[in-house]
């Protein structure tokens, strides 16, 4: 039986999706904030982060968050081969040398900062269980995770799902997936290695921010140098912003998704 072309355009979208806005090895990375940046009062910040990072790291040092994490950097030599299928890992794009060091960086930012990690799911694609193996030490595949094109709003249904489950108590749940959840979901593009921290909440979890893939390094750096005072250099940042107008570095928050021709966002 010959394909659909209605799954035809569905796996082309998706394809362009999941690649478009991969970051090319070798540019800077776009929200990389560079040490020692003046703040309006003239003196050297010791961050190497927005302030607002080290504040959430805060919070997920007290646990009860969910972290939707996208997989880490992946080889831009390779591509998702059709017929997709979760364990074969010869025909998907997988992590290449920078990914498998950076899930490893990810991991060290958390066992550094003392965030207590609990369950941990991960789509049984390839790119994702190796990210989590890698940094956090476990994965527990989670089919619900995983890219399906043919259900968009089965995805949208899913992370809804997952992302507003209560974690244990003192500590938080991941989830390891791919940029097609939070683009339905959310609205939100994010980067190969950045993650969505979130809140469960009554009917939908809160958004708090987001940490990008540059900055796991920053974090760890940071609080090897300086501790907990990293909190007290960030609220300090943070009140001088607020006195100077609008911070440069705030969270972006999540816009209304402009669904492509043919598809209608859930609300």
């Amino acid at each position: 039986m010959k394909p659909s072309l209605s799954l035809l355009v569905a796996v082309g979208l998706a394809s362009l999706c999941l690649r478009a806005w991969a970051q090319p090895a070798g540019e800077p990375h776009p929200h990389r904030h560079h040490a020692a940046a003046a703040n309006p009062h003239g003196h050297a910040s010791p961050l190497h982060a927005p302030p607002q990072v080290y504040l959430l790291t805060e919070q997920l040092r007290q646990g009860g968050l969910v972290i939707f994490l996208r997989h880490a950097k992946t080889a831009h030599d390779g591509i998702d081969q059709a017929p997709f299928a979760a364990d074969d890992c010869a025909r998907q794009r997988n992590l290449g040398r920078a990914g498998r060091l950076l899930s490893e960086e990810m991991g060290d930012a958390f066992k550094t900062l003392g965030i207590r990690v609990g369950l941990v799911l991960a789509s049984p694609w390839c790119r994702t269980m190796e990210t989590a193996r890698l940094a956090f030490g476990r994965a527990q595949a989670e089919p619900a995770l995983a890219i399906d094109v043919t259900r968009m709003n089965a995805t949208v249904d899913h992370f809804w799902r997952l992302s507003n489950r209560v974690p244990e108590p003192g500590a938080n749940t991941v989830l390891v997936g791919h940029l097609l959840s939070t683009l339905m979901a959310l609205g939100l593009k994010i980067d190969e290695g950045e993650a969505i921290v979130m809140r469960p909440g009554a009917v939908k979890p809160e958004v708090l921010g987001r940490i990008n893939a540059v900055q796991w390094g920053d974090l760890t750096r940071d609080w090897r140098a300086h501790a907990e005072q990293v909190f007290a250099y960030a609220r300090t940042e943070m009140h001088t912003q607020g006195a100077h107008g609008a911070p440069p570095h705030a969270v972006p928050k999540p816009g209304p998704l402009h669904a492509p021709h043919g598809m209608s966002p859930r609300p």
